[in-house]
């Protein structure tokens, strides 16, 4: 399965590459750790394209691990809200 295809813009406001928040790998080698993908628990367009880009990123680039985390907004005390495993 590959990522779907978005135009993509040098000034994307949208967050809407393909780049993940964290990596942890050892450049110039396959030794590719963990990703990870953060968000904000007020973003409308939920964990979908999220989920799917870190198991791409397992299945194409051989990271080992992949790290959803989803970050609580608004009034309440900024905490994490949710921690998957991809």
């Amino acid at each position: 399965m590959d990522l779907q295809r978005r135009n993509i813009d040098s000034a994307d406001t949208q967050a809407t590459t393909v780049f993940p928040d964290i990596i942890v790998h050892k450049r110039g080698t396959d030794q590719n750790l963990v990703v990870i993908e953060m968000k904000k628990s007020s973003n409308p367009d939920g964990p979908g394209f999220d989920f799917q880009k870190l198991n791409e990123f397992k299945a194409q680039l051989g990271y080992q691990f992949a790290i959803f985390i989803e970050v609580r907004t608004g009034n309440c005390d900024p905490s994490v809200n949710r921690i998957e495993w991809v």
